[in-house]
């Protein structure tokens, strides 16, 4: 059954008003994390263009923000990274404090044992992430030789500990998640379960996300002990008590962890594990996520399991395996067709593909292939305001006008499903157009040969008006 969402209402935060910029002349931590802890609040930093394709190797640690502040790469010309080296996780947003991500990559992070948050931990801030890439970072094993065990780290990417996290045309993928920790009396405690949250952990948070791609992240396994430890849940997203809104996302090949051993299951929810809390979808793919091996005990939802939580679909999904949802994502009469909901759904049986195709510039994505079902599929009033000027026209009231690749959000007769836009619609448009105006001007050269003033005066107007919907397509 189809509810109003709550993000249909959501606005996404504005930029604040800066009160200074400070600019990051070199590649060095030294410069980077000292214009971070000289920041006053409300500050910009931005980057010379030197730093176009560099990367930032932190040597002292993770970089703690403790004031409202905006980092912003989007000038240069190539993407900077921020490597944590795998020796230490990237950012801390340290307390309640707006913080906002820009136009970079975040890498390598790797926090410490049993703690959480490979890439980023944002402990109790407002924080936003706007064409941003979090990937290939890890959490910390769990701590050995504890009783109760202990688990792996969690929210391998990024843990949002009660704070308020957005992720706005951004990829969050390959990150991983700790294996747990080796029991302190094997004979009598089981096994530490692994991380979970491959790729986003949310501790009674809000969480929105829009315009993302969140794939190819992984949780940890469990360990062994008088039992094995489960597997990490929520490949791709772990919602713990809190809210998530997804919007126009791509949830594709997370997995969950595989056992420790014996009696115990994998990971739930390869997509998507909702503990407790709700999760809101509109307009969202998830299919392709995977479960981890059991040892003689089943795991379910691959892409998506409901926990405890309450689920609300709005719009138009994709769920490509609908194990443990099909309360939410019935399957429908008809394979192939939509169900009673409107909504594309496939079975553990009949999975339905989503027919995608990766690319990886200017951020890994996934983008519809001829012939696939999320194509037009979508509902353009769960579009949300474009409170973060994604395409920096100035307009903060119209719809988000782009996808997350930066091109038109709607090419053809409605939204796409996804974070990404097909632009097929977009060419033919622009191939008609190239012909109308070839057509014109052959016209508008024969009418100068016969001086017909009148007939030029109209065709000029005309070639103009052309060439004006030319520039916009």
């Amino acid at each position: 059954m189809k509810a109003c969402l709550l993000s249909a209402l959501l606005l996404l935060p504005t930029l604040q008003v800066s009160a200074g910029d400070i600019l990051v002349n070199s590649a060095s931590d030294a410069d980077l994390r000292s214009a971070i802890d000289g920041a006053n609040s409300g500050d910009v930093i931005t980057f010379a263009p030197a730093l176009s394709n560099q990367t930032i190797s932190l040597t002292g640690g993770q970089l703690v923000i403790n004031v409202n502040l905006t980092i912003d790469a989007s000038n240069l010309a190539e993407r900077l990274t921020v490597s944590g080296g795998d020796l230490s996780r990237v950012f801390l947003v340290n307390g309640f404090h707006d913080v906002l991500l820009k136009g970079f990559n975040v890498t390598s992070g790797q926090s410490p044992v049993g703690e959480d948050g490979g890439g980023i931990y944002n402990d109790g801030g407002t924080l936003t992430l706007v064409n941003m890439s979090v990937s290939g970072n890890a959490t910390g094993r769990g701590i050995d030789l504890q009783s109760p065990s202990d688990p792996g780290g969690h929210g391998g990417g990024i843990y949002n500990n009660a704070g308020t996290l957005t992720v706005a045309n951004s990829t969050i993928a390959n990150n991983t998640t700790g294996r747990g920790g080796n029991p302190g009396n094997p004979g009598i405690d089981p096994g530490g379960a692994g991380g979970s949250g491959g790729g986003i952990w949310n501790e009674v948070g809000t969480v929105i996300v829009e315009n993302s791609t969140i794939s190819g992240n992984q949780c940890g396994p469990g360990v062994n002990g008088i039992t094995g430890g489960v597997g990490g849940s929520g490949g791709g997203v772990y919602n713990s008590g809190g809210y998530v809104i997804i919007r126009n996302a791509t949830i594709v090949g997370n997995s969950t962890g595989d056992t420790g051993g014996p009696g115990t299951p994998g990971g739930y929810g390869g997509g998507i594990y909702q503990q407790t809390g709700t999760v809101e979808l509109a307009n969202t793919i998830v299919a392709q996520n995977s479960l981890g091996n059991g040892g003689g005990a089943t795991s379910t939802g691959p892409d998506f399991h409901p926990g405890a939580g309450t689920v609300i679909a709005g719009g138009v999904n994709l769920v490509g395996n609908n194990d443990r949802v099909d309360a939410f994502f019935p399957a429908p009469m008809t394979g192939g067709e939509p169900n009673e909901n409107g909504d594309l759904v496939g079975t553990d049986g009949d999975p339905l593909d989503p027919l995608l195709g990766a690319v990886t510039v200017p951020l890994p994505a996934f983008v519809p292939q001829p012939g696939s079902p999320v194509i037009d599929a979508g509902d353009n009033s769960f579009l949300s305001q474009d409170g973060l000027d994604l395409d920096g026209d100035g307009n903060f009231g119209e719809q988000v006008p782009v996808d997350q690749l930066g091109r038109d959000r709607t090419s053809g007769k409605a939204v796409d499903l996804g974070a990404v836009e097909d632009q097929s619609a977009n060419l033919a448009k622009v191939a008609l157009l190239k012909k109308q105006i070839q057509v014109l001007k052959t016209r508008v050269k024969k009418a100068k040969s016969v001086k017909d003033k009148r007939a030029l005066k109209k065709l000029l107007r005309k070639l103009r008006s052309l060439k004006k919907q030319l520039q916009q397509a």
